[in-house]
């Protein structure tokens, strides 16, 4: 997502490529989604659709992008079922 090794500290290795946070998780979502034909039934967090969905222990929408590698997983849900929750998160 930056385009530097873990950490940063360097220039980004060609800068101009560099895509945004909101690009990513787009990329790896709903885009995802689209690219496998399956847009109309997961992807997006709406009503009627198919979702899973972590929660995570920051936000990742304003965290350092270079501390973004360090997020860890709170809590897990698959199709609405419970799968995995840290010891430490009470939600």
């Amino acid at each position: 997502m930056t385009r530097q090794p873990p950490g940063g500290g360097l220039e980004a290795f060609l800068p101009e490529q560099v895509p945004g946070l909101e690009e990513c998780l787009l990329g790896s979502t709903a885009h995802a989604a689209d690219a496998a034909w399956r847009g109309q039934d997961t992807g997006r967090l709406t009503p009627g659709r198919i979702s899973d969905l972590v929660v995570l222990d920051r936000a990742i929408l304003t965290c350092d992008a270079c501390a973004f590698g360090e997020t860890e997983v709170l809590l897990t849900l698959v199709d609405g079922t419970v799968v995995w929750r840290a010891a430490e998160f009470d939600g």
